[in-house]
């Protein structure tokens, strides 16, 4: 696993989320990584909610003076299984 870490002005930034694309593009992420969103709240990394198309994640109250973690998964590649054909058998 690579750990990059940037840090973005969101100051200017007053619609209190973030789009998945928007994540993808700053970390050259490829158009099929799944991205989590997570913050730390109490001790506990929670992750942030998703608006109903999939497609946002929506900052907590008070998420200016937090700090955010971005997690990345390539989808798992389809697994081919050839089975025995009548003429090896």
């Amino acid at each position: 696993m690579m750990d990059q870490q940037y840090y973005v002005d969101m100051s200017g930034n007053s619609e209190n989320s973030v789009t998945e694309n928007t994540i993808k593009r700053l970390f050259l992420l490829p158009a099929d990584a799944i991205v989590q969103l997570l913050f730390e709240r109490n001790g506990i990394m929670t992750h942030c909610r998703i608006n109903e198309a999939g497609n946002t994640f929506l900052f907590p109250s008070n998420w200016s003076t937090m700090e955010f973690f971005v997690q990345s998964f390539r989808p798992p590649a389809p697994i081919h299984i050839q089975g025995k054909s009548d003429s090896e058998s």
